[in-house]
């Protein structure tokens, strides 16, 4: 197990990450595997592309998303998503 480094006012800022994943157990892994990072953050978890877009909205860097979300999929509302969450200029995808 690696420690978590705790960012100090030396540190860069951590990438936020928000996470997109209908399988709730995965999501919460992959939170878990993002926050240990130690340089990464996880700045919102949703369980489909339109929940995410209701949400009040936060600045992401990465994206990463599940192409087979129920309801509208992960690759058709990429646009829209990372409109909301400020341009996001990484999006990881899986499946």
């Amino acid at each position: 197990m690696t420690a978590i480094s705790t960012p100090t006012s030396d540190s860069p800022p951590l990438t936020s990450v928000v996470i997109l994943e209908d399988d709730a157990s995965y999501r919460e892994l992959v939170a878990a595997a993002v926050t240990e990072a130690g340089d990464l953050t996880v700045a919102g978890q949703y369980g489909s592309v339109e929940v995410a877009l209701a949400s009040g909205g936060v600045e992401a860097q990465v994206i990463l998303l599940d192409v087979n979300l129920p309801g509208k999929t992960g690759v058709e509302g990429l646009t829209d998503l990372r409109e909301k969450f400020c341009n996001a200029d990484g999006v990881g995808v899986g499946s």
